[in-house]
């Protein structure tokens, strides 16, 4: 690509008037690192356009970049909302994330933090760098679990046919997907896999119906390898984004534990079900699902999430609201991490399970908010960097123990 051709591209993602295959060839180009003087004087100049007095430029930065969101919000206003609504959605996801992947290759990521105490309300900003040691990200790579308990490594490097079960043929495609294809003739029986994806981890799997399940780090599926009854279930620990194919006649339901079933007939929708957090999150995206937590039971809407509390007496409580950034809620399924207005708890356990490490705090927990967009491709050490700058103060034992203190 020659600089002139790199210059078309980079005002047409200005302009947001690219095609799929221009964005991605122009986002392969930016991470290639060649054209990283023209993207700094073009940033540059939009910056020095962009006066606000007395700030910062990395603050001008995220002004910027506000104002390429909210040009995106009036654009959606103006699309018919029931028509529209995935098509928008799907593409306000696509040009965030390559809003944060150009960011990212030109100023190698921004934070901001808010401080909760004498400093409340009040922002700075870090630049951040790379102390030892290493610790790369996560990446695709699960173990598929079989009925008869054999165990097959996935991962990205290989694809073809892994085995044959039932009337199923278990294939592993690429970019780090499995699927299931039945054979034709073969008689038909129930037969379970699990996939699991260890910290550090995610996948994707395209189960019998044509449904799309990606795994988070730390998560589990339990599935039947064909759907012979009269409804289609599985069984979910962990994080998991769902996108269900339509049958009226054969609801899809999501078992997730402490009296939660997801019951839903062909949408789109994010469950989090982690075992060492308080709630379990249901977060809908398109369509609708009804969730039933013990006795009480709700039908979402677009937009909305459940939240499914234990009660120490046995039971459990459901709540719905829709204060929530569905953005945020699919940030990990794009490739991204949203720590906006984030406690500084959360952001560890996300960082403890995409980067497989185990986080001890010496004197209690930080009471620190983050705001932030990161992609979930760099390595550990340009977090940890920003949190020295901010005040947090951290050391590793080996490579997979990290101590924070205040």
């Amino acid at each position: 690509m020659t600089p002139e051709q790199f210059r078309d591209l980079l005002q047409k993602f200005q302009r947001q008037e690219m095609t799929q295959p221009e964005l991605e060839s122009f986002l392969e180009a930016a991470a290639g690192g060649q054209y990283e003087t023209l993207l700094e004087e073009d940033l540059t100049q939009g910056l020095k356009m962009a006066a606000y007095p007395g700030v910062s430029s990395a603050e001008r930065m995220e002004k910027v970049y506000q104002q390429f969101l909210e040009k995106k919000k009036l654009e959606k206003k103006k699309e018919t909302p029931e028509r529209n609504r995935k098509a928008v959605l799907i593409r306000r996801f696509q040009w965030r994330a390559a809003a944060a992947i150009l960011l990212s290759v030109v100023m190698t990521g921004i934070f901001y933090y808010r401080h909760h105490a004498a400093q409340a309300g009040t922002y700075e900003t870090a630049g951040l760098q790379q102390p030892a040691p290493e610790v790369p990200p996560g990446g695709n790579k699960a173990t598929l679990i079989l009925a008869n308990g054999a165990r097959i490594t996935l991962d990205s490097a290989h694809s073809g046919e892994l085995t044959r079960q039932g009337n199923m043929r278990v294939i592993q495609l690429d970019s780090g997907r499995l699927a299931y294809q039945p054979q034709a003739g073969a008689s038909q029986s129930l037969v379970y896999n699990t996939i699991t994806t260890p910290r550090g981890g995610q996948y994707r799997v395209v189960l019998a119906d044509g449904t799309q399940v990606w795994l988070n780090a730390a998560s589990s599926l339990q599935y039947p390898t064909a759907f012979t009854g009269k409804t289609r279930e599985v069984i979910l620990q962990g994080e998991a984004y769902f996108e269900v194919t339509a049958r009226a006649d054969k609801p899809f339901v999501v078992q997730t534990g402490k009296d939660t079933r997801i019951e839903v007939l062909g949408t789109f929708f994010n469950v989090t079900n982690y075992p060492d957090e308080k709630n379990i999150l249901t977060t809908l995206i398109k369509g609708s699902v009804r969730v039933d937590a013990g006795k009480e039971s709700h039908l979402l809407s677009p937009g909305q999430q459940a939240r499914v509390t234990a009660l120490p007496e046995g039971g459990a409580r459901l709540t719905v609201t829709s204060d929530i950034n569905p953005e945020q809620v699919m940030a990990w399924k794009d490739g991204l991490f949203n720590f906006q207005g984030m406690p500084f708890d959360r952001v560890m356990a996300q960082l403890s399970r995409w980067y497989d490490v185990d986080v001890v705090y010496e004197e209690g927990i930080p009471d620190i908010k983050f705001e932030g967009l990161l992609g979930r491709d760099v390595n550990l050490s340009r977090i940890l960097f920003f949190f020295q700058k901010v005040g947090v103060h951290y050391h590793m034992e080996g490579n997979r123990k990290l101590v924070i203190s205040k």
